[in-house]
């Protein structure tokens, strides 16, 4: 990978971290800063509850992610075949800023 491309792919991830950031704020921001007393009269309560859709939702989301990153890893540095794919560097930064970063945010 050349140093542009590098360049650009450490960019796009951390766009992509920003912007789930962003939005989860923007969404959950007004939920979250309320008592807990008072969460279950919040408007977004049925929505953001850690059982509602997007709570739940939320939670398979990063599970997946935190999967993804620790499998393509995996089968990269384990199997010769997928060496072709990259370099093994480069599955790492993916592993750790990329899917790392995204599942904890999540």
């Amino acid at each position: 990978m050349s140093k542009t491309a590098h360049l650009f792919y450490i960019l796009i991830l951390t766009l992509i971290v920003i912007a789930v950031s962003s939005i989860l704020c923007y969404k959950g921001i007004s939920f979250y800063k309320v008592s807990i007393e008072e969460e279950f009269f919040h408007p977004d309560y049925a929505l953001l509850k850690p059982s509602g859709s997007m709570g739940h939702g939320l939670g398979i989301l990063g599970s997946f992610f935190m999967l993804l990153g620790v499998l393509t890893y995996m089968f990269r540095k384990r199997f010769r075949s997928f060496s072709r794919l990259g370099s093994l560097k480069y599955w790492l930064e993916f592993h750790r800023s990329g899917t790392g970063v995204i599942s904890y945010l999540i």
